[in-house]
């Protein structure tokens, strides 16, 4: 009886610890996984509020594509200095739209790679109508 009883124990151990060698690294692999998407959510919302006050500015009724640029890069250095890396920001103003595009790359905690954000925002440029006169 005591036979069995200690083959059992040395069976139920060795079934730990494969099952402790294989869950230890799925777990870490998933709390990386899960810091890296929030970095990368942190990195799209500093390019999606920069885009916005980049649009702000170069919408605005006396506003211009250099204005928004630098709202947009001041903004990203601002609040996301670190977070999105490598910005670039686009603003072009139409008669009726200004579109701001930006551009960057989130922290990676892993060295081969490094997700890339892309936003672009269209807004319609402020302008001063008067009633029944066609603009």
């Amino acid at each position: 009886m005591s036979r069995l009883t200690t083959w059992i124990r040395r069976t139920a151990q060795r079934g730990n610890t494969i099952a402790f060698a294989i869950l230890i690294p799925l777990a870490i692999i998933m709390l990386f996984l899960g810091v890296q998407g929030a970095l990368y959510y942190h990195a799209r919302s500093v390019a999606v509020a920069a885009a916005e006050e980049a649009l702000k500015q170069s919408a605005s009724q006396y506003g211009n594509p250099a204005a928004g640029t630098a709202a947009g890069y001041a903004f990203i250095a601002q609040a996301g200095g670190t977070t999105l890396q490598a910005p670039a920001v686009a603003v072009t103003r139409g008669p009726r739209n200004s579109t701001v595009s930006i551009t960057g790359k989130s922290i990676s905690l892993l060295w081969f790679w490094h997700p890339t954000v892309h936003i672009d925002m269209a807004k319609p440029v402020e302008r001063i109508t008067t009633p029944g006169i066609p603009s």
